[in-house]
C-alpha cells in the first residue's frame, strides 16, 4: 500500500461529512466482476464491519486486499474472493487495519 495520497477525488454523496474516508484502486482480478481491476473504490470508516460486506485489509507488512468479509473464526479472519472463487485465512495478528467499503462505487 502506497503511504499517502497519489490524487484527489470527489466523494460520492454517502460520505460527505465522514471524516477518514479515502478512496483505492483494485489492481487484480481477485473480485471480478463486482471490482474490477482499475475501479476506484471507496472506504467508510465509520461502519462497521459485518457480513454480508466487502473490506479492504491492511496487512501487518502492508499489503492491502480486498475481499468479501465472512467471519472471525477465533483467531482467524475468514474471508472470500469470486475470482477464483475460494475462501481465504488470515491469523488475526497479521491485519493491521480491517476497513469496510462503501456500498456506493
Amino acid at each position: 500500500m502506497h503511504d499517502g495520497p497519489v490524487d484527489w477525488v470527489y466523494r460520492p454523496p454517502s460520505l460527505v461529512g465522514i471524516d477518514h474516508c479515502f478512496a483505492v484502486f483494485v489492481i487484480g482480478n481477485s473480485m471480478e466482476p463486482h471490482y474490477p481491476q482499475g475501479d476506484l473504490v471507496f472506504v467508510n470508516p465509520a461502519l462497521p464491519v459485518a457480513a454480508p460486506c466487502d473490506v479492504l485489509i491492511e496487512t501487518v507488512d502492508h499489503r492491502g486486499l480486498i475481499k468479501s468479509f465472512l467471519h472471525f473464526d477465533q483467531d482467524m479472519l475468514v474471508v472470500a474472493q469470486h475470482n477464483p472463487a475460494k475462501r481465504l485465512y488470515f491469523p488475526q495478528k497479521s491485519i493491521r487495519h480491517l476497513w469496510r467499503l462503501s456500498e456506493e462505487k
